[in-house]
């Protein structure tokens, strides 16, 4: 083989090794690849189209019958397993690490929801408990001192109203002298309490004193009920927004699970292709190396050994992305029945008679803040990460598409072809007036940059 071919393989290699190096870090997702300028932003393009561009020069050689020196061969195998396997290894164990913390996010919405639970049933649930039991035993002494005062033959209105109901009328009618007039009213004072003012005074003074105690005893009871009935809002309202961010919570981190995912799988497509392309480059290496002719430091080999290269195949592991955690339940069965329901009343079913009227749970018709104005929005400029706060980009073709024909004004919309220019923006995109949706795996989004930038969608969506 001309030395010159074989030292531009060697540094065709040098070259894919860097250029692998430093595209791995735009292939992770969430991670900016900034190159230093056009001219190596072409360099850099012409080496990564793949790998198969290297494999065809190695095949080349092996078709023209070629003996390359054994130690520039050496040296590309070196290349190749020291350095740019290993960087597809770290770029996969990379997404691999993400794939798992988007795992783990999912999961930490459940546990963070189920932590609120418990504290809630530790504090608030705690004080409902104490507040309904402070009501119901204020309720059931106002219903005792009702039924004293009402029944009791000691209580002092049950014997005022004795006293009332067994005084007998006075009649002084007929013809009857003064002084037998007066004899009569003497004689009904002592025997039919018609005019007892002393007695009658002190049952009805305490009479009074007892229903005044009643009706503080029914403001008091009144008080906490009121109390009871607010604290059972208060509690039903932290139960409610628990599971409302439980919700937000875990569709954001389903949703961001699922972009890396669906971007992981083509950038695992890519990486298949390279690694196929590597592994076959070794195994000619291999038979390159499995002899050396002294006379000239070249491989000395039999061309039929090649044959096993040829029909190599790759078979790569199959990757598995986990499984996302379902949510958590949230139960509300607790609050299911909150003042203003008719089931409510049931709280009181024992002093039903005594109670004050049920004062309602106040609606809350207040969304809760979001930092999105819309479902979708256009990124900055010029910038790969763009997105507005609250915004991520979107990965998927089918929510560019409802993203091109909402309110944004897009007339068209476009797909990209996956081998197109890498310096197209990654995913659902704009240019000008225009939405477009790029395939590439590892876009760098350096064209366009005046009028070009990301659609976004909202982190809730």
């Amino acid at each position: 083989m001309p030395a010159h071919k074989l030292m531009y393989a060697v540094f065709f290699v040098l070259m894919l090794a860097s250029a692998v190096a430093q595209a791995s870090a735009s292939e992770i997702p969430h991670v900016t690849k900034t190159l230093g300028g056009k001219k190596t932003r072409q360099l850099g393009e012409s080496l990564m189209k793949e790998p198969s561009s290297m494999l065809a020069e190695f095949e080349e050689m092996v078709h023209s019958g070629e003996t390359p020196a054994f130690d520039l061969v050496s040296m590309i195998k070196g290349i190749i397993q020291d350095e740019i396997m290993q960087c597809l290894q770290t770029t996969r164990d990379v997404a691999a690490n993400e794939t798992a913390d988007r795992l783990a996010a999912i999961e930490l919405c459940n546990d963070e929801s189920k932590a609120r639970a418990d504290q809630i049933e530790g504090s608030t649930q705690v004080s409902v408990n104490i507040a309904r039991s402070l009501h119901a035993v204020c309720r059931d002494a106002q219903k005792t001192m009702y039924q004293h005062n009402l029944t009791s033959p000691e209580a002092y209105c049950v014997k005022l109203g004795k006293f009332l109901h067994d005084t007998k009328p006075l009649s002084i009618a007929g013809s009857r002298t003064r002084a037998e007039a007066v004899d009569y009213v003497k004689s009904a004072s002592i025997n039919a309490n018609m005019c007892d003012r002393s007695e009658v005074c002190e049952l009805d003074d305490n009479c009074t004193q007892k229903e005044e105690e009643l009706r503080i005893k029914e403001t008091e009871c009144s008080q906490k009920q009121e109390g009871f009935e607010i604290t059972f809002c208060g509690w039903k309202r932290e139960l409610e927004e628990n599971c409302e961010e439980l919700n937000r919570c875990h569709s954001t981190a389903s949703t961001a699970y699922q972009h890396h995912v669906n971007k992981t799988e083509i950038l695992l497509e890519k990486w298949n292709i390279e690694t196929a392309a590597l592994q076959k480059i070794l195994c000619y290496c291999n038979v390159w190396l499995s002899d050396i002719d002294g006379s000239d430091n070249r491989s000395q080999h039999n061309v039929t050994q090649f044959d096993v290269c040829k029909e190599q195949t790759y078979s790569p592991d199959p990757v598995d992305h986990g499984t996302p955690a379902e949510k958590a339940a949230c139960p509300l069965t607790l609050v299911e029945c909150y003042p203003g329901q008719d089931c409510f009343n049931q709280e009181y079913s024992s002093f039903a008679d005594f109670v004050a009227t049920v004062v309602p749970c106040a609606e809350v018709t207040t969304p809760a803040p979001s930092l999105c104005s819309g479902d979708f929005a256009l990124g900055e400029t010029g910038m790969v990460d763009g997105c507005p706060l609250g915004y991520v980009g979107i990965f998927e073709l089918s929510i560019c598409e409802e993203a091109a024909a909402s309110s944004l004004g897009f007339g068209t919309l476009r797909t990209a072809v996956r081998s197109s220019d890498s310096t197209l923006y990654p995913g659902c995109y704009f240019n000008h007036n225009s939405a477009y949706f790029n395939t590439h795996p590892s876009p760098d989004g350096s064209e366009h940059t005046e009028h070009s930038g990301q659609v976004c969608m909202c982190e809730a969506l």
